[in-house]
C-alpha cells in the first residue's frame, strides 16, 4: 500500500509561480550547453500619442541584434499567428517602435511580441548553420575579388606606369 501525502500549494506560492509562468510566457528555453543566440525584449519607452487621443507609442531598444535575425523577425511578422488587427512589428536599427497603439492593447501587444521573439529565437538558431556558411562563403569571395584587384592593379602599373 503507497501512502500519499496531501499536497498543498500555499496560495502565495501559487501567486508567485502564476507570476512566473506570465514573465516566461514567449521566452526563449535555453538548452544546456549550447551557444543559441537570443535576443529578448527590453523594457519600452511609453508615450501618449498626442496626434491620436487614447493611443501611444511603444519602442523597444534591443541590444546588437545579427542581421540575419532581423531579417527573420521581419521575414515572419505579421504571419498567421499574429494577433488581427494589431500593427506589424518591424525592427529597424536595433528598434521596434509601434506608433498609434490604443492604450488598452499595450499588454496583449506585448504578449504577442514576446511570442514572436520566442519563434524568431527558434527559427533564426534552426536557419544559424546556413546563415553562416553563407556569410563564409560571401567573406571568401570578397576576400578572393580584393586579391584579384590588386593583381589588375600591379599589371596595370607595370603595363602603364604608375
Amino acid at each position: 500500500m503507497q501512502i500519499v501525502e496531501d499536497l498543498r500549494v500555499d496560495e502565495r506560492e501559487r501567486e508567485h509561480l502564476i507570476n512566473k509562468l506570465e514573465e516566461y510566457s514567449g521566452a526563449p528555453i535555453p538548452v544546456p550547453g549550447a551557444d543559441a543566440l537570443t535576443v529578448e525584449l527590453t523594457k519600452p519607452t511609453l508615450a501618449s500619442d498626442s496626434r491620436r487621443p487614447g493611443t501611444v507609442t511603444l519602442r523597444f531598444e534591443l541590444d546588437h541584434v545579427p542581421d540575419y535575425w532581423a531579417d527573420v523577425f521581419n521575414r515572419e511578422a505579421g504571419g498567421p499567428s499574429w494577433p488581427p488587427g494589431f500593427p506589424i512589428p518591424t525592427l529597424e536599427d536595433d528598434r521596434i517602435q509601434v506608433v498609434g497603439l490604443p492604450v488598452g492593447d499595450v499588454r496583449p501587444y506585448v504578449e504577442a511580441l514576446r511570442d514572436h521573439l520566442g519563434h524568431t529565437n527558434r527559427e533564426a538558431e534552426r536557419q544559424r548553420p546556413e546563415i553562416e556558411n553563407q556569410q563564409r562563403e560571401s567573406r571568401v569571395a570578397a576576400s578572393r575579388f580584393d586579391q584579384e584587384f590588386e593583381a589588375a592593379q600591379r599589371f596595370l602599373d607595370k603595363q602603364f606606369g604608375r
